[in-house]
């Protein structure tokens, strides 16, 4: 973005000054249209310095907004953030206003033109960006937090006089004293196009998949890769259980249960978005560009001994390794399109980060954004990420929208931002739960290779669930126990 002269309204505070700290925040703005929360969850878990900034925003002043069927263009991007020039403070958090929100799974179509699976039973939109104007930026480090208000309005309004119009606005709400409730209904549940296999155990959750039905997909992705259309494929099942409660009460309690460096909520319009994301697509600060794919995952035991040996089984793991090498290698070529010459390289090769249900396997590959291009190119190249498409990516993903039943949406899309200046954050949604219709959708899914064993690979999916469906639980349990106190009021 080109920058102006015109400085943005801010306001510097301490966490300390807020009793209930940022969840307080996020509260607090769920009565905005459009709240987002990109989460870093520093305080339950800390991975280097990925997750040191969080930040909040909502009441977008502009929006784009893709549904199935519209005309589809990545350019689309680019245009509305050039109707938004901001200026960057200095020695601040990196996200001081711009576009935010959501990319889907689908809007893979906008890019190569992929037809999405066969039914699309709940209509996520294909995209749902929105621009904020104003920023609530917090420093974990220093547990500094600012507000940053660029002043931009849909009218065309004095920036001066309205940066500070809507910081008095955001600045009066967020240390506001009364109390804020997020304890809301569910929305009404519709009834799923797709098969219902009933999943037993104590949560009322079906799949979309029996198991055997699950196996089969897993042999029929095999078989083409044995017939050399692919080497890899990401296949999952998607879960749904009723929804009984708001979504920004089980985003709270996820950010607990399954904290991950890559977390955040999005309440789009039609439905919410939950992630405890421990993956990022791609990152862009001073045209450094850095992805950070991940392949290879165990269940922790919580026991540091055998949890040792887990991880060292998981670094010796042949099978793991390749996979984790081979998105790898489509993820360096996809950073090349638009990066410097011989800029491009791996920082990390098959490292193993700790999260509070798994391990995994994580790569980091860096490059040098060439002069000529900018992140909408970037994001055009990378999205969706191979770690949750495959390799070749565009085969890959045709037998992914052949195999899978249901459209994914906000599953395996992307969640971030892209500043005022054009550096950009976004993350790969896994461990993510979308609610619309009435339902919690829990995807999950994993890298089928030649070698892959169906059974394990069905196992992994579950492992994968294993913080999310925690979370659920959890707040089914607390509903119960207020109404079981409200019973004995009465």
């Amino acid at each position: 973005m080109n920058s102006e002269s015109i400085q943005p309204e801010v306001f510097e505070f301490s966490l300390a000054d807020l009793p209930s700290g940022i969840e307080g925040i996020f509260t607090r703005l769920q009565s905005l249209p459009f709240p987002i929360f990109l989460d870093g969850c520093p305080d339950a878990i800390r991975i280097g310095n990925l997750n040191r900034y969080s930040f909040l925003a909502a009441d977008p002043v502009d929006s784009l907004v893709v549904k199935q069927g519209d005309s589809l263009d990545v350019h689309a991007i680019r245009n509305l953030i050039a109707r938004y020039p901001g200026t960057q403070i200095e020695g601040l958090p990196p996200f001081q206003g711009g576009v935010a929100g959501l990319l889907s799974y689908e809007f893979n179509a906008a890019i190569e033109k992929i037809q999405p699976a066969k039914i699309d039973d709940f209509s996520i939109p294909l995209a749902s960006l929105f621009v904020y104007d104003t920023v609530v930026a917090i420093d974990h480090d220093t547990q500094m937090g600012w507000i940053v208000s660029q002043g931009w309005s849909p009218e065309k309004l004095d920036r001066a006089s309205f940066a500070k119009q809507r910081m008095k606005e955001f600045k009066d709400r967020i240390f506001s004293t009364s109390a804020p409730s997020i304890d809301r209904e569910a929305s009404q549940r519709i009834k799923p196009q797709s098969s219902m296999n009933r999943i037993d155990g104590d949560l009322e959750l079906y799949s979309d998949f029996s198991k055997d039905e699950y196996l089969h997909m897993i042999r029929d992705a095999v078989e083409y890769i044995h017939a050399g259309d692919i080497f890899q494929v990401n296949l999952s099942q998607r879960l749904l259980t009723p929804a009984t409660c708001s979504s920004p009460q089980l985003y709270l309690q996820m950010r607990t249960s399954n904290p991950a460096p890559f977390s955040g909520y999005l309440d789009f319009g039609d439905g919410q978005l939950i992630s405890a994301s421990p993956e990022r697509l791609i990152h862009c600060h001073n045209n450094d560009l850095e992805t950070r794919p991940i392949k290879g995952t165990r269940r922790r035991t919580n026991y540091p001994e055998v949890d040792l040996n887990v991880q060292t089984e998981l670094i010796a793991c042949e099978k793991d390794r390749a996979e984790n090498i081979m998105i790898v290698d489509l993820m360096r070529n996809d950073l090349s399109k638009f990066s410097e010459p011989n800029s491009v390289r791996v920082g990390k090769l098959c490292d193993v980060e700790r999260y509070q249900n798994v391990l995994h396997l994580v790569s980091v590959v860096n490059s040098k954004l060439d002069q000529d291009s900018d992140i909408v190119d970037v994001i055009g190249s990378v999205f969706p990420g191979g770690s949750i498409t495959g390799a070749p990516k565009i085969r890959a993903m045709e037998i992914v929208s052949q195999l899978e039943p249901t459209t994914r949406g906000a599953y395996c899309g992307s969640l971030g931002y892209i500043n005022c200046n054009g550096d950009a954050d976004f993350n790969i949604l896994i461990r993510s739960v979308t609610a619309t219709g009435g339902w919690w959708h829990v995807p999950v899914g994993g890298g089928i290779v030649a070698d892959s064993i169906p059974e394990k690979e069905y196992e992994e999916t579950w492992t994968k669930a294993i913080g999310m469906l925690q979370a659920i639980r959890s707040v089914g349990r607390q509903r119960f126990s207020k109404i079981k106190d409200s019973v004995a009021v009465q």
